[in-house]
């Protein structure tokens, strides 16, 4: 094989070759940083939602519980007028003495 100098046409094949692979490596790099920056933002999101169906599972608690407490409430009071009440709750109240412990019975 006899050596022949390289001519401008190698040197452009050369250079546009290097420039398709410095291309390609830019491509890929930025098509990492989206992943990652996605996979960010999906993990964010899922926290997120995961929070916010904690805090409705909380609130559905506590709504039972409060139902729990007004149903309580409305059988201790028997159903009497509030203002005036006679109803279960000042019975049991009455027979509690002022540190809310039974009064002893007095036969």
């Amino acid at each position: 094989m006899v050596y022949t100098a390289p001519s401008f046409s190698f040197i452009d094949v050369f250079t546009n070759g290097a420039r398709a692979l410095d291309e390609k490596r830019r491509a890929r790099q930025q098509q990492f940083m989206e992943g990652l920056g996605n996979l960010a933002k999906g993990g964010t999101d899922a926290y997120k939602w995961q929070k916010r169906k904690d805090d409705l599972d909380r609130m559905r608690k506590l709504e039972e519980e409060e139902a729990e407490l007004k149903r309580q409430l409305q059988m201790l009071q028997g159903g009497a007028d509030v203002r005036g009440s006679s109803g279960n709750f000042d019975a049991i109240v009455n027979g509690l003495d002022w540190n809310l412990m039974p009064k002893e019975y007095r036969g």
